[in-house]
């Protein structure tokens, strides 16, 4: 009967890491390089496919899902998947905070309240403000709600 001990432990854990770190950074690097952002739904429906699969991999012990030897691959892959669509989600967040880039260059007329104490710095103050409409050239346009 086979007993872990903590050397097996150990190399169980390292037999992961280095697929995990290189599958990050190789996931965050194509996602980086990417010219557009693909549609939400698309990072939503990778990442739980990434979760999935490596589940998969660790319950089955990459007996079914790799061939043998491919074992270090196959998790490349996986956490390459799941760093590109998790990086995908977070760029798609920041982007749909910001303001729409036909409205750059436009004077918009605002209406809110201030939201923050008004900070200083070196080119004058700063202060956030939770906008409740806009309007250019006289129709209604959406904005982020927090400027």
């Amino acid at each position: 009967m086979f007993k872990p001990n903590a050397s097996h432990a150990r190399s169980q854990q390292s037999a992961w890491l280095a697929p995990m770190l290189g599958g990050i950074f190789l996931g965050t690097a194509l996602q980086l390089q990417q010219v557009t952002l693909w549609p939400l739904l698309v990072y939503a429906q990778l990442l739980p496919l990434a979760l999935i699969l490596y589940v998969f991999t660790a319950i089955k012990n990459n007996k079914l899902l790799c061939l043998d030897g491919g074992q270090k691959l196959c998790r490349v892959i996986i956490f390459t998947l799941f760093a590109f669509a998790l990086t995908g989600l977070r760029a798609s967040f920041f982007v749909s905070r910001t303001l729409a880039p036909v409205l750059e260059g436009h004077d918009l007329t605002l209406t809110g309240i201030v939201a923050d104490m008004a900070q200083p710095f070196a080119l004058g103050q700063r202060f956030r403000f939770a906008a409740e409409s806009a309007v250019v050239d006289g129709r209604p346009v959406a904005i982020p709600g927090l400027i």
